[in-house]
């Protein structure tokens, strides 16, 4: 056991580090951004090839990778608690209930693309799926993925018919409406302003298409898992063909977006396409990955380190983008390309493993971790 939560650990650990190259893009700039590479005036040679890179590398791959061993921990939490004859769904149940405040005071207080808030009404949902026999978690995370693409493609579907921009934007956006974003988004009550708005609005969207998806995302990591393919090597030849398989659907699916001009309503309505490659990648990804868990690489330790402390670092994220554009640099929000955002997150990224070993050997468990375990089961210690 003890090596099957160090290999999970591994994966979580890149995981964690890899969202934030596209998170980043929905944080530092306009949300037009994150869907085209013309977003504003004056970008370098490099936005386009580097947008390319970017989608086709991180973009719903690592956060395919957190949908599916969110869903393994929840299922090796809930048989833990099991065999110690412990009440596993009140205990899981307390967990997600804190969960869903934290995400809750994040999305609306620091991001609104928030996946905690997300992630506890997905699991709310799973711990009426964990005693399932494996078939029928396999037909219902298809059933559930197949429900929550429908309902998305047909909410754009409907948006097309009738003719209605998913984005009003133009692009690219003239220095003045950028001037215009900027001081909403810097200013501290502005943005908490527009942050309330478009988080509310996510969160009425969640139990009409994100939900389904993402629940049955974490069937699959739970079948996965059943199935030995986070213990075993064995797997490696079925995941590489996954990763080669999503590399090129993710591949056509960029090549959809500069056929129809990478326009804002091609890139959000491609998103549904991009989702499925990434869990193929995600699936390779983590086979990958697999064969370094063992190695005593100081590189695999810290990584390790990173990943106990996924929930810690996920919200650190948010406080040091928020720090950097809203409070000591908030000129540079929207003036920066995918190039020196990339290279930002690669120094945040040194940080966050620095900080996540400094951490875990002077005062062991994360601080977010120890709290949440605390809030969690506290009124189980009577």
């Amino acid at each position: 056991m003890a090596e099957r939560i160090e290999s999970l650990d591994f994966i979580r650990g890149v995981a964690v580090l890899g969202i934030l190259f596209m998170n980043i893009m929905a944080m530092a700039t306009p949300i037009e951004a994150y869907y085209s590479p013309f977003w504003r005036e004056g970008l370098s040679a490099w936005e386009v090839p580097v947008y390319h890179l970017q989608s086709l590398l991180f973009e719903s791959r690592f956060m395919s990778i957190f949908s599916l061993l969110f869903g393994v921990g929840l299922y090796i939490q809930y048989q833990s608690a099991l065999t110690k004859n412990l009440p596993a769904r009140a205990r899981l149940s307390s967990r997600l209930r804190w969960l869903l405040l934290f995400g809750l005071l994040h999305g609306f207080l620091l991001f609104e693309g928030d996946i905690l808030t997300l992630y506890a009404c997905c699991g709310f949902l799973l711990i009426r799926l964990l005693d399932l026999s494996s078939k029928k978690q396999c037909v219902l995370a298809f059933v559930l993925m197949g429900l929550g693409q429908l309902v998305m493609l047909g909410f754009v579907a409907l948006l097309m018919y009738h003719d209605i921009p998913i984005f009003t934007a133009e692009l690219p956006l003239s220095g003045t409406a950028l001037t215009t974003l900027q001081q909403t988004w810097t200013s501290y009550p502005d943005r908490l302003l527009a942050q309330t708005i478009n988080f509310a609005q996510f969160l009425l969207f969640i139990p009409l298409t994100v939900l389904w998806y993402n629940t049955g995302l974490m069937l699959i990591g739970i079948l996965l898992y059943k199935n030995g393919f986070f213990q075993q090597s064995r797997w490696l030849p079925w995941g590489l063909g996954c990763l080669l398989l999503g590399l090129i659907s993710g591949w056509g699916v960029q090549q959809l977006r500069i056929t129809f001009g990478l326009s804002l309503d091609v890139g959000f309505s491609t998103i549904l396409l991009m989702m499925l490659t990434g869990l193929l990648s995600a699936i390779g990804y983590c086979s990958l990955l697999m064969l370094f868990t063992n190695h005593h690489h100081v590189l695999v330790r810290l990584l390790k380190q990173v990943g106990r402390m996924a929930f810690t670092l996920y919200i650190l994220q948010s406080v040091m983008v928020y720090l950097i554009f809203v409070w000591l640099a908030p000129q540079l929000w929207g003036q920066l390309g995918r190039p020196e955002l990339m290279a930002l997150v690669i120094v945040l990224t040194v940080f966050q493993i620095w900080f996540a070993d400094f951490w875990q050997r002077h005062y062991g468990q994360g601080p977010l971790e120890r709290g949440w375990r605390y809030l969690a089961y506290r009124r189980f210690s009577h």
